[in-house]
This record gives structure tokens, C-alpha cells and sequence, in this order.
């Protein structure tokens, strides 16, 4: 399903009548994101899963600006996108690529091992590799080329739900739909009533006659 068709479907198993307006669009994806993001993470590290089947590409008509940072002398990407994040040094940016294929291929590192390599000259003679930390807004790169930091990169990002379009379609861990619905609905704190009468009463207690 597109984005707006699992928040119309959330809608719908609202109660109809929200005076408080306590179901905005924004709590709805909110809702959705977060037990998203949960079944995702479940299914990649319980399952050790690929997960490229639930990213969106970015870059591919704009390429993505690398910005060299003139304290730190590094290159980095700002995110266009927030993204799911996993335990992995990929984290929610899963696949770099330059806008032209060819022998050039990125990797993702952490932190230590940025550090590490930046204080080791070896490392630079790794020419057709470029690594890759990931932060909560930003992509910074090791051993970038000046010829691709002009022409921009592509990325696929585990994209968080309410980052995606309207028009996005949006992947369930094992097509598991209703299991998604069902915990978004209890996320929101919607409780079906025991009798569903006009009234959406509970019916009285009948006790014996003494």
C-alpha cells in the first residue's frame, strides 16, 4: 500500500467522532512510524533480513551535494531524509553510489575507525573506496575524490514514515498488515468497546434476584 492509503486505513478504524481533533494526520504518522520502525529493526536483526527492499532512492534525477567543511577539512552529504536507524555502521543510509557507475565504491565505518584511518597515510592508497559515518542528519566521507564530490552522489535511505510522499509506497516486514494496524492502534490507545451497540455502551452487570 501508498503511504495514504495505510493512514486511511488507520483513520477509518478510528472512533468517528474526535472533537479534540486528537487524531491529526502528524499522530497518525507519528503512530505509524514508530511500530515501523520497531518491525523493521525486528526484522533485520532477528531475522538478519536485507532490508534494501524498504529504502528509497535519493539522487537520481538531483544528485545529492557533497560540501567540503572548511574546519574539519571533511567532506560530508546532508540527509534529505530522516531514516529508520539500525545497529549496523549503515544505519538507515544503506547504499552510496556515485551518479555514474563505475569502479568506485563506498563503505560505511564508524567513528573510531574514521579516526583511525585519518591518522593512517596507508589507508589513502585505497583509491576506489570511499568510507562513509553516518549521523542523525548528515553523511561525512574518508578519502573522498574531489572529481565525485563535484558531481554528487545517490542514496538509497531507509526512510522514516513521515519523511516518505503520499504517493510512496511503503513496505511491511513480511507483508504482515494486519499485525501493523493492530499495533498501531493499540500505540494510539484505541480500545474496541465490549458491546457494539449504537449506544457504545457496556452493557449492565445482571445479577440474581435474591
Amino acid at each position: 500500500m501508498i503511504k495514504k492509503e495505510i493512514r486511511s486505513l488507520i483513520r477509518n478504524l478510528l472512533p468517528k467522532i474526535d472533537k479534540t481533533n486528537k487524531y491529526h494526520d502528524n499522530v497518525i504518522d507519528a503512530a505509524c512510524e514508530t511500530v515501523l520502525n520497531s518491525m523493521i529493526a525486528d526484522y533485520f536483526n532477528k531475522e538478519s533480513q536485507n532490508v534494501d527492499q524498504f529504502t528509497k532512492r535519493y539522487g537520481d534525477d538531483t544528485p545529492l551535494t557533497i560540501v567540503l567543511d572548511a574546519i574539519t577539512d571533511t567532506y560530508y552529504t546532508t540527509l534529505p531524509v530522516g531514516f529508520v536507524p539500525l545497529t549496523d555502521k549503515a544505519s538507515g543510509v544503506r547504499r552510496i553510489f556515485t551518479v555514474q557507475s563505475g569502479g568506485v565504491m563506498f563503505y560505511p565505518m564508524d567513528a573510531r575507525e574514521f579516526d583511525l584511518a585519518a591518522s593512517n597515510s596507508n589507508f589513502y592508497l585505497l583509491n576506489n573506496r570511499i568510507g562513509y559515518v553516518v549521523y542523525p542528519t548528515r553523511v561525512e566521507y574518508f578519502s573522498m575524490d574531489s572529481s565525485i564530490a563535484t558531481a554528487g552522489v545517490r542514496m538509497n535511505i531507509l526512510t522514516r514514515f513521515r519523511d516518505l510522499l503520499d504517493t510512496d509506497t511503503v513496505g511491511i516486514p513480511g507483508n504482515r498488515t494486519g499485525e501493523f494496524t493492530t499495533a498501531v492502534l493499540q500505540y494510539l490507545g484505541v480500545i474496541q468497546p465490549a458491546d457494539l451497540t449504537d449506544d457504545n455502551k457496556d452493557k449492565p452487570v445482571m445479577t440474581k434476584q435474591q
